[in-house]
Order: structure tokens, then C-alpha cells, then sequence
């Protein structure tokens, strides 16, 4: 395995981070947030975008069902019709 300099920099920043909170992932975004409005730049937050294909589920494991799947259920026949 290479060791990049850039990457374990980054993974002793973050570690420092989450041993200052405690690992406390809220604590850490809300630290975040305000340094965010401290630094005066502008922070640009786009709206969730859902394929128009897709619709979404309940199902946590499977976020989103192909639409052309349950399509396909409209296709078939009664099963009356397809035995005679």
C-alpha cells in the first residue's frame, strides 16, 4: 500500500476533529457550519435531485425503483387469458 502524504494529512485532521467532540457527528457539523460563516465565503446548497425514472421507496436498503419495472406488471395478461 502507497502512503500518500496529502491523505494521511487529512486523516489526522479528521481524527483530531472527532477527538475533540468526542465523536459526536452532530457536534462536528455544527462546529463546521459556523466555521463556515466565519470564513465570509459563500456556501452554495443545492436541492435533492431524484432521476425522472425513479421514484423513491420506504425501503431504506433499496432507495429508489426503476419505474420501468413496475411497467412491466401492466404488460401481462390475466391469467385467465394466458392459459386458454
Amino acid at each position: 500500500m502507497v502512503h500518500n502524504p496529502i491523505t494521511e494529512e487529512i486523516r489526522e485532521i479528521r481524527h483530531r476533529l472527532a477527538a475533540q467532540f468526542d465523536n459526536d457527528v452532530t457536534r462536528i457539523g455544527d462546529e463546521t457550519r459556523r466555521r463556515q460563516a466565519l470564513s465570509g465565503r459563500r456556501v452554495v446548497r443545492l436541492p435533492r435531485r431524484i432521476p425522472e425514472n425513479q421514484i423513491p421507496t420506504n425501503n431504506p436498503l433499496q432507495q429508489c425503483v426503476d419505474v420501468s419495472v413496475l411497467e412491466v406488471e401492466n404488460l401481462l395478461s390475466p391469467p385467465a387469458e394466458r392459459y386458454t
